[in-house]
């Protein structure tokens, strides 16, 4: 049997045979070299024999679990990379089963401000602002037809803070039941980008359109009230004047660029 033997396993082989010569039965896993050179892997059940009291070798029963060692490496390289996918991603991702989450990456733990027991803990639905839950649930519902879905944006109780996220994700089997997987993108930065976009347009309405409207309007006037045609030709070209700025203003509110 030791020529047999992986070269890696004959200390444990010599290890497993030194107990036997002290009585004592085994069960082990080792691996051993075919003829073809394949290596397959063994469970190995032990027990010593005797004769007149002297230890004359062993009696084994060895089941071949090359196959299932193979399907067993394949999951944990698939399982491996699945979580360095997962753990990597910009997005967060989770899964839902049975309206609990079993999973969730780093990620989505971080933009929901939970830690992973809290997590489990709650029912999803209650990370949903009360405000959309009514309408992100329809939609999720709908994945339970196997579709895949996409939410609108919609907005995240994170701890004492508002976030907001789209989700993007399908039904899948996990652990051999049926589980709802989901990616959800925080457009949190982007929604407070476009808010400061829009108070800057009303400031700049403020402070800039109103007092021009204000000066086109007295311009106005003012030409119904004078005769002279040279101060006719003059508040004209003030009111060409305020338009040019006007224009400036508008395309640096619509374009962020300083042209008229």
């Amino acid at each position: 049997v030791a020529e047999l033997v992986y070269l890696k396993d004959a200390k444990k082989l010599e290890r497993e045979e030194e107990k036997r010569r002290k009585g004592k039965k085994g069960k082990y896993e080792i691996r051993f070299l075919a003829k073809n050179g394949e290596v397959k892997t063994f469970i190995v059940s032990s027990t010593p024999l005797y004769k007149d009291n002297q230890f004359i070798g062993s009696l084994s029963v060895n089941l071949d679990i090359t196959e299932r060692k193979k399907a067993e490496e394949r999951i944990i390289e698939s399982e491996s990379l699945y979580r360095a996918i997962t753990e990597y991603s910009p997005n967060g991702i989770f899964i839902v089963q049975g309206g609990k989450f079993v999973f969730a990456n780093s990620k989505f733990l971080n933009i929901v401000g939970r830690d992973g027991k809290s997590i489990s803990d709650i029912d999803y639905s209650m990370l949903i602002h009360p405000e959309d839950r009514e309408e992100i649930l329809k939609i999720f519902s709908r994945a339970k037809k196997m579709e895949e879905v996409s939410t609108p944006e919609f907005r995240l109780l994170a701890g004492d803070k508002i976030r907001w996220g789209v989700i993007n994700g399908a039904m899948i089997d996990y652990k051999g039941e049926s589980a709802f997987l989901g990616v959800l993108t925080d457009i949190t930065e982007i929604k407070e980008i476009h808010e400061k976009e829009k108070k800057f347009i009303e400031r700049v309405s403020h402070y800039f359109f109103n007092p021009i409207c204000i000066a086109k309007g007295y311009i106005h006037l003012a030409k119904e009230r004078i005769s002279s045609e040279e101060d006719v030709i003059m508040l004209e070209k003030a009111k060409l004047a305020i338009e040019r700025v006007e224009n400036v203003v508008k395309n640096i509110v619509r374009e962020g660029e300083i042209h008229e």
